[in-house]
Order: structure tokens, then C-alpha cells, then sequence
């Protein structure tokens, strides 16, 4: 219609000859035509772009999802690795042996299995130092009596002859002196009379005695024991003890016989206390690693 009325409005084609009515239909098709294309490939773009988002947005969500599936199956394997550890944690037959039960619950008992351990830990460092004590006691009087020889004297008496001697002053421990005298009965009966003496300390002078005393104080050695001073002269003398009895002394300090049979009880206690030593060193070792694993599991897995 307006392209009809334009042309008539012109009254002439390009080519001087009338307008017909075919040449502004066609003219209006191809207008038509033109603007329905661009309509048509503004459409095409606006699929286009939507198509591209919803395959970036796609793209995006396969990601997504992979590496939610990828931490799914990372968070199977931790659990199923957590559950092995605890299950094969809680079999440990030391855990049921601390709680008396056949059935160890770590979510429930781990509090109490490790105060237990430390218990358990320290029990044993206890006794561990008691037999090292004991064994220091024993060990002068083992190396002597693997010797051969009688038991020694007490460590005091040793300490207070050692200062004399390095003061000048011969002086016995009252056991080594006796130890000198061949005849047990003779020993025997001089421990009996003058036991101060004979478990004491003998000087050869008695005019050292003066001298022994002045060392002996000014060394301070403050024994926890009685340790009687004289001579060895002494000892010969008729003249009783003012002491009106003494426990019975260790035979083993005068006689070789007893020596050797303290000598086996010795060494029996000795092989005995270095077994109870390795089991519990062994003990104490399982209990620590027990409870580094015991706490590391808490920390990792806190309830």
C-alpha cells in the first residue's frame, strides 16, 4: 500500500514506464522479507548467547559435581580409615585388661583408659627406681662376695676410714680387721663382747685416737648409724661390752661359709630384679606408646 502510493506519487518507474502493481508488491515483500530476517537472526543471536551461558553454566555444574563426588568418596575412605583405627585400637587386650572388660568403647572409656596408663606408667617408674635402689644396696656387697670374700662394711664405715687415711691414721673397718683372724669362733665371740667395735672403726695407735677424732669432725661426715672408734688392741681386751645384747649380726660378715650362701641369695635376688627390671622397662614402653596413640586418637577424632 505505502510503497504503491508512493510510486503513483512519482508516475513513473526508474525506467520512465508506469508503476504496476507486481513492482510494489515485490517491492513490499523484499521489505517485509528483509526486516522478518533480521528479526529471525536477532533470535538466532539471543539463542546463541543463551545456548553458550547454559553451556558454560552446564560445564560449571559437571564440576561441581565432580568435585562433590570426589569429596564424597575422600569422605568414605576418612571415615572407613577412622573406623579401622578405632576398631583396631579398641582390640588392644592392654585396654580391656586396665578396665577389667572384654569390650573397650573409645567414645565412652578413652578418659578413663588414659588416666589409667598414666597410672599404670607411673606404678611402674616407681618400682623401676625402688629396684635400682635396691640393686645399688646390694651391688657392693655382691662385687665383694663374687670375690670371695666376706660382706663388706656399711658405706659410712668406709667413708670415715677413708678420711683417716687420707689424714695419716692407719685405721681397719672393725669387719676387715676381723676378717684378718683365721678362727671363726675367734671372730665369732668378738663381735659377741665388743659388737660396737667390731662393727666399728679400729686404729693400729691408740695415740691417734686425739688426731681421729679431730678428722672425723671437721670431715662432718654425720652418719645416719652409730659407728664406734678404738683400737685395735681393743678387741684383745677381756673387758665386756656395756651393751647388754645386739640384734644377731649377718654371719656372712665373719664367716667365708655364710659368706657363700649370702653370696647365692645375693646373686638370686640379682638375676630377679634385672627380669622384673626388663618387663617392666618393656611395660613402661608399651604403656607410653599406648597412650601417645590414646591421645592422638582424641585429638583427631574429639568427641
Amino acid at each position: 500500500g505505502a510503497l504503491i502510493a508512493a510510486a503513483q506519487a512519482d508516475g513513473v518507474s526508474g525506467n520512465g514506464a508506469s508503476v504496476t502493481v507486481a513492482d510494489v508488491v515485490a517491492r513490499e515483500l523484499a521489505v517485509t522479507t528483509a526486516d522478518e530476517l533480521a528479526d529471525a537472526e536477532r533470535t538466532a543471536d539471543e539463542i546463541e548467547a543463551r545456548h553458550e551461558t547454559a553451556t558454560a553454566e552446564l560445564d560449571v555444574a559437571r564440576q561441581r559435581l565432580r568435585v562433590a563426588e570426589e569429596e564424597a568418596r575422600r569422605a568414605a575412605r576418612e571415615h572407613a580409615e577412622a573406623a579401622e583405627r578405632t576398631t583396631r585400637l579398641a582390640e588392644q587386650s592392654r585396654f580391656g585388661e586396665l578396665l577389667d572388660t572384654e569390650e573397650v568403647l573409645l567414645e565412652y572409656d578413652v578418659v578413663v583408659l588414659l588416666a589409667k596408663l598414666r597410672s599404670a606408667i607411673g606404678e611402674a617408674e616407681r618400682e623401676r627406681t625402688s629396684l635400682h635402689i635396691a640393686e645399688a644396696s646390694d651391688e657392693q656387697a655382691r662385687l665383694a662376695l663374687d670375690d670371695g670374700q666376706l660382706l663388706p662394711p656399711a658405706p659410712a664405715i668406709a667413708d670415715a676410714c677413708r678420711a683417716l687415711d687420707e689424714a695419716g691414721i692407719t685405721a681397719w673397718a672393725g669387719w676387715d680387721y676381723l676378717a684378718t683372724i683365721e678362727d671363726v669362733a675367734v671372730r665369732r665371740e668378738i663381735c659377741e663382747r665388743v659388737p660396737e667395735l667390731a662393727t666399728g672403726v679400729l686404729l693400729n695407735d691408740p695415740a691417734q685416737l686425739d688426731r681421729a677424732r679431730q678428722v672425723l669432725a671437721e670431715r662432718r661426715l654425720l652418719p645416719t648409724t652409730f659407728i664406734g672408734v678404738g683400737t685395735t688392741a681393743a678387741l684383745r681386751l677381756v673387758k665386756p661390752s656395756t651393751v647388754d645384747f645386739v640384734v644377731p649380726l649377718n654371719p656372712a660378715l665373719y664367716d667365708l661359709d655364710a659368706a657363700a650362701v649370702a653370696r647365692a641369695a645375693i646373686h638370686e635376688r640379682h638375676v630377679e630384679r634385672l627380669q622384673r627390671l626388663a618387663r617392666l622397662e618393656a611395660s613402661v614402653a608399651a604403656d607410653n606408646g599406648y597412650l601417645r596413640d590414646l591421645e592422638s586418637w582424641r585429638s583427631e577424632f574429639p568427641s
